[in-house]
């Protein structure tokens, strides 16, 4: 820490880290004056007149702050109760967002936000167990989702709900345990992503196999479950709403980006780094750009094979 002072000989500001130093340095110099110890005016400060030291001052105790108790996870019946109730009198306006009435139910009654959630989720809709028969339905709806590469509204998981009757988590816990006991398609290298795609691409130009059937014939020609083909399908046209925030790069940069991406289609192998990172620095735009433009192409591309 240093002291802003006036040199008492020269007049000029100078900084120092003794607070009651009165000459600056070029007057020490100049005048051949000794320099005052570090730490003697401190000394001087700790020792009373009389030569007695001054005795340290005992700290006063500090009041430790109260700690906030964490919110409770456990919903008793009671609580349960408050929870809804609390839920019926809220979502009676209009203009409520369930999002907002989970936070306000979770601070009044100081339980965790998540609990309110799960709990006022099982009151909308009460959990029903998922029998054999069930899970055959949510598999089959999911599957012809993926075939016919629809993508409703909320996600094909909460349609599936809503149509059974199920909660979002049970539908999406139950394919997530369907996916990890079948050949899906995260266990195929990008060489063999790369073969389904020239396969798709050849046969969507050819317009020679439905697009009802496209996925098993691929998977007839080049060996891997009709599933995987199908979902790798799904991938190649997502949701555009991932990407619709991109700025559009024009009608010159969309031509080009078709065109490399025809040549690309036509290549051996796929580039060491991934397409959208390939084509991104070749063109000078970002990687949501070049997937934009080329998810609108491959849909434009599979809407004319199937008006064909």
């Amino acid at each position: 820490m240093t002291f802003r002072r006036t040199c008492d000989r020269c007049g000029a500001t100078f900084f120092s880290p003794e607070k009651r130093a009165s000459t600056c340095p070029k007057c020490v110099k100049r005048y051949g004056l000794k320099r005052p110890q570090a730490g003697a005016s401190v000394k001087s400060a700790d020792n009373r007149p009389d030569g007695r030291k001054r005795e340290p001052a005992v700290p006063t105790p500090s009041r430790p702050e109260p700690r906030r108790q964490p919110r409770t996870t456990v919903i008793t019946d009671e609580l349960r109760a408050a929870i809804i109730a609390a839920y019926e009198q809220y979502s009676a306006d209009p203009n409520a967002r369930l999002a907002a009435i989970h936070s306000r139910i979770a601070s009044e009654l100081h339980v965790a936000r998540r609990a309110v959630a799960e709990t006022i989720a099982c009151h909308i809709s009460p959990k029903q167990a998922i029998t054999p028969e069930l899970r055959q339905q949510i598999v089959a709806l999911y599957e012809g989702y993926v075939q016919r590469g629809e993508r409703p509204p909320g996600g094909r998981r909460r349609a599936i709900a809503s149509a059974l009757g199920l909660s979002f988590a049970q539908v999406a816990g139950m394919l997530r345990e369907w996916r990890s006991r079948i050949p899906d398609v995260r266990t195929l290298s990008r060489e063999e992503l790369f073969a389904i795609e020239k396969a798709y691409w050849r046969h969507l130009e050819a317009k020679d196999v439905p697009l009802s059937e496209m996925a098993a014939a691929i998977a007839s020609e080049l060996g891997y479950t009709e599933w995987q083909v199908a979902r790798r399908i799904d991938m190649l046209h997502e949701d555009r709403s991932m990407v619709a925030s991109a700025k559009d790069p024009g009608p010159e940069a969309r031509a080009k980006l078709e065109a490399a991406y025809r040549e690309y289609l036509a290549s051996d192998s796929p580039p060491p780094d991934s397409l959208h990172s390939t084509l991104a620095k070749r063109f000078g735009l970002t990687s949501r750009q070049v997937y934009l433009v080329l998810l609108d192409y491959r849909n434009r591309q599979r809407a004319d094979a199937s008006a064909a």
